[in-house]
């Protein structure tokens, strides 16, 4: 079985090298709170997607 990557930069890997290391940053859930309280007290509108 085989597993399809997007890699941003991908320019920066060297063969051999780095390609089973995975790295998925998360946000910290007090900055998106702080997120969705300045855009509900700034009446602006949300979205929200998966990449």
């Amino acid at each position: 079985r085989y597993k399809v990557r997007i890699v941003a930069q991908g320019f920066t890997q060297k063969e051999g090298i780095d390609y089973q290391e995975v790295f998925a940053p998360v946000a910290n859930l007090d900055s998106v709170r702080t997120l969705i309280a300045l855009a509900a007290k700034h009446d602006l509108e949300l979205d929200q997607m998966d990449v």
